[in-house]
């Protein structure tokens, strides 16, 4: 039990981590552009934060979950088996896991990729 809760914390922590957005909130809010140790005000027109991978790939990167999660709960299945151990619900469907873990990294990347809404009153 705490191998997989030890693995499914440590899978949440990589997948919340490609999901930070670039740069600091202060240059998202103010209309400032983020290079590499500069920030400068830009001249023309806002421009939007890079998107990173998980951001552009959202199918791969949900695939990847999906397999990712899939495997783990196969494997501790297998192992709590050879030990004599229960198997928890996870383990006793490791493919309902990996696409379930597939489905909700897909529902969060697709939810944070897009920009805040603009509040409609001053």
């Amino acid at each position: 039990m705490t191998l997989w809760i030890r693995t499914a914390g440590a899978a949440a922590a990589v997948a919340l981590g490609l999901f930070a957005a670039s740069g600091p909130a202060s240059a998202q809010a103010t209309g400032t552009t983020t290079t590499h140790k500069k920030t400068h005000p830009t001249t023309h027109h806002t421009t939007r934060t890079h998107k990173s991978f998980a951001q552009r790939h959202p199918v791969a990167t949900s695939v990847a979950a999906g397999v990712a999660a899939h495997h783990i709960a196969k494997k501790t299945g297998q192992n709590r088996t050879a030990n004599g151990g229960h198997r928890n619900l996870a383990q006793r469907h490791p493919m309902a896991t990996g696409v379930a873990a597939a489905a909700a990294t897909h529902h969060v990347i697709k939810k944070h990729a897009k920009p805040k809404p603009k509040p409609t009153h001053p």
